[in-house]
């Protein structure tokens, strides 16, 4: 259902910047954009990863249960993480849209 991602993230002086990484074995794929805040930043990846319908519905708790527990720095969120943090949301009957 979802696809197999892994996005980087770096937080700086200039804002946050994302990297997305796409491929099965490696990266096949990469692009990148920048976000002002957690929320664009929320929004951005569940937009990417799902879609916009879910990532409105959604992007308050991703932050909470993601973003907000993340070093400073530069972490990585790995599209499985997202898949399966989605997948219990579905299972415990809470709105994913």
């Amino acid at each position: 259902m979802f696809p197999r991602k892994e996005y980087i993230v770096r937080r700086g002086i200039y804002g946050i910047s994302v990297v997305l990484a796409v491929g099965k074995n490696g990266i096949d794929d990469c692009r990148a954009w920048n976000c002002d805040d957690p929320e664009s930043l929320a929004i951005s990846i569940l937009t990417d990863y799902a879609s916009e319908d879910i990532a409105q519905e959604n992007y308050k708790e991703f932050i909470d249960d993601f973003i907000c527990c993340l070093p400073f720095e530069k972490y990585i969120i790995p599209g499985d993480a997202i898949r399966d943090w989605l997948t219990g949301k579905i299972n415990k009957g809470q709105a994913v849209v």
